[in-house]
């Protein structure tokens, strides 16, 4: 039987004509007060006002048909959406093929008791999502359950073939129940806000601040206090700024739990808006391990799992589910929980010495260019060369000691960065294919970037690794991983 959502969805574009009708009726009100001249002069033209009448209207009707003509229906191995206005689309989903069916619930859609369900099929696209808008949060919750049990149901029965044949004169048996949901992990409120204030934002913001006041002291003490007063006020309008960036993530985080039901992750989170994805565990292609400097000294890590969908549904936010607190040790239990196998990670193999040199020139070069400018000021600039010179060095020797790879007998890993450390985990059962590529300076120096492609997400890379090791890798690889699931 086919169904409709919300009929909020259609309210919704009928109050907006209300409002908007308001709106005029108030302006026309105001203009009635006016002296004669006034109005005249701020007057338009009646058919300017009946456009916008018209089109007021016409949004409304827009959407009210929009929602009228939109259906959903179920049946026991496909959903169903009829939907389009001028152009009539049909799309039939089959349950067997859905990937995932995430639930979201903004604090508007909270207040009336709403939310959007989001189902995903494999590949890019699109055609390859659906999105049902203003359900009821009961009926969305019993359409994600629903889905996701028949898919498992169907799975179970040959994918897609349905249920297991009945005996000859006998009742179809009934199918199977659904699998225990079974905790996995979830963050404590103390956990959630150290993320926020350890996070990539939380250091930049701290370090932006710290620089401001310091400048502005500075200038105090040369006897500028209003070029101080002026950093010191900036900074506090980027340290609000920031604070609401940083309170909006805490409340993004808040009550993170994951829990595992068979081969599906379900992670839920959220306070103003709530949110409920579903990751399958073989669509998980690889794992990024994040860390900054404050994040290392107070012992956590961000990691994030990338999955197969594609380009839209990951901008979307659905083709990855990211946990903002790990503790470091803790990282390949908490892996092993969420996928299975082993995800712990031997010393990583440096690159070579031509990788070094080119670490060390590029950093020096960049950061004495920057501070070039100083060079106008005499003596003074050139010590100020030499000293963002010397802060490339040191840069270059971190980037260097920080990057490295390892392939062990179920994974590759690939590790870069010194502010923002980036580690990624493939296994190699997701690698489709590996690849390196290399610039003329690269050339000139034996040296080329990795790249492992997976399906779904950016291809995880490693530059200037020595061209020798490359091309081993590049050979073992294919070798090494064997064909796993999308």
């Amino acid at each position: 039987m086919a169904r409709r959502t919300s009929p909020l969805t259609a309210w919704g574009g009928a109050a907006s004509v209300v409002a908007g009708l308001g709106l005029l009726g108030v302006e026309q009100a105001v203009r009635s007060r006016l002296p004669a001249d006034a109005a005249e002069v701020s007057s338009e033209p009646p058919w300017l006002l009946l456009l916008t009448i018209a089109f007021l209207i016409g949004n409304g009707a827009r959407e009210v048909l929009q929602w009228s003509l939109r259906t959903y229906a179920l049946s026991s191995d496909q959903l169903v959406i009829d939907e389009g206005v001028l152009t009539r689309h049909h799309r039939v989903v089959p349950i067997a093929r859905i990937q995932q069916v995430d639930v979201d619930q903004k604090l508007t859609h909270q207040l009336f008791g709403l939310a959007v369900v989001r189902i995903a099929t494999a590949g890019d696209g699109q055609a390859t999502s659906v999105a049902l808008r203003l359900v009821e949060r009961p009926k969305a919750e019993g359409l994600r359950r629903h889905l996701l049990d028949r898919r498992a149901e169907l799975h179970g029965a040959g994918g897609g073939a349905g249920a297991a044949p009945a005996a000859a004169g006998g009742p179809p048996p009934p199918p199977p129940p659904p699998p225990p949901e079974v905790p996995v992990l979830a963050l404590t409120p103390g956990q959630v806000l150290i993320s926020g204030l350890g996070g990539p934002l939380g250091s930049v913001l701290l370090v932006g601040v710290a620089g401001l006041l310091v400048a502005a002291s500075v200038l105090v003490a040369r006897g500028e206090p209003a070029g101080g007063a002026g950093l010191a006020l900036v900074a506090v309008v980027v340290l609000g700024t920031g604070a609401l960036g940083l309170l909006g993530a805490v409340l993004t985080a808040w009550d993170l739990r994951v829990t595992a039901v068979g081969d599906d992750l379900h992670l839920s989170q959220g306070l103003l808006e709530k949110r409920a994805v579903t990751l399958p565990r073989r669509r998980v292609q690889h794992v990024t391990v994040l860390d900054n400097p404050l994040q290392r000294l107070l012992g956590f890590a961000t990691v994030t799992l990338h999955s197969a969908a594609g380009t839209r549904a990951q901008a979307a936010g659905s083709g990855a589910f990211t946990v903002p607190w790990v503790a470091t040790r803790s990282v390949p239990v908490a892996l092993e929980r969420l996928l299975g196998g082993d995800w712990r990670v031997p010393a990583l193999t440096a690159r070579g010495p031509a990788a070094h040199r080119r670490a060390l020139v590029r950093r020096t070069v960049l950061c004495a260019l920057s501070g070039a400018p100083a060079l106008a000021l005499g003596p003074a600039g050139a010590l100020v060369v030499v000293v963002t010179g010397g802060l490339g060095v040191l840069w270059g020797m971190a980037a260097h000691r920080r990057a490295g790879w390892v392939v062990t007998g179920e994974l590759a890993v690939l590790a870069h960065g010194v502010l923002l450390h980036r580690r990624e985990l493939v296994p190699l059962a997701r690698v489709q294919s590996a690849r390196s590529d290399a610039s003329p300076l690269q050339r000139l120096a034996g040296l080329a970037t990795l790249h492992l492609d997976v399906a779904g997400s950016a291809a995880p890379r490693l530059f200037d690794l020595d061209a020798g090791p490359a091309e081993e890798l590049l050979g073992a690889l294919p070798r090494r991983a064997a064909p796993g699931p999308a």
